[in-house]
């Protein structure tokens, strides 16, 4: 990996388009595999994010004290 990395940065090598059809379709093929096979990935990863996203105080030193009075801060502004 970190060698394609460094071809890529250095331009030792470029992407150029298949020549032939017979060339595209097994790009597309694998494509379609290699997506596939990622979806669970990055349904779970969705899962997770949304689960941060509304439980911050799961990954935080949680102080009651402070969080009341973020709510009683909450309701007076409301």
């Amino acid at each position: 990996m970190f060698t394609l990395v460094m071809y890529e940065l250095l331009g030792i090598m470029t992407l150029t388009p298949p020549s032939e059809f017979k060339v595209l379709v097994p790009r597309f093929i694998a494509t379609f595999f290699m997506h596939a096979a990622l979806q669970g990935e990055i349904k779970s990863g969705i899962r997770i994010m949304k689960y941060v996203a509304n439980h911050p105080f799961s990954f935080r030193k949680f102080e009651q004290d402070h969080h009341d009075k973020l709510e009683e801060k909450e309701s007076k502004i409301e």
